[in-house]
């Protein structure tokens, strides 16, 4: 968890420096964090799998669940949430 806020902190401080913007939506959760309530945990889980194989257009489609926005809510987006499970942020 350090070293992804370590390289968090470098890529906002490189984009200040460069003059761009971060949106807040990535400030503040952690990747993997659906329902932005700063944990990942259970409920994303739930959400994801409540969309999971759906794609733009579909009925149950989320586009907060697809997480790595390929277009389809798959087992790469459940690997991404998974990997990051438990991680936490204040939003």
């Amino acid at each position: 968890m350090r070293t992804k806020m370590v390289i968090l902190s470098f890529l906002i401080l490189l984009l200040a420096v460069l003059g761009l913007s971060v949106s807040s939506v990535y400030c503040c959760y952690p990747v993997g964090d659906i329902d932005r309530n700063g944990v990942v945990d259970m409920r994303d889980l739930a959400v994801l799998a409540r969309a999971f194989g759906s794609y733009p257009g579909a009925s149950n489609w989320n586009p907060k669940a697809d997480l790595n926005q390929d277009g389809v809510v798959n087992m790469r987006d459940a690997a991404i949430l998974l990997d990051n499970f438990g991680d936490t942020m204040t939003p």
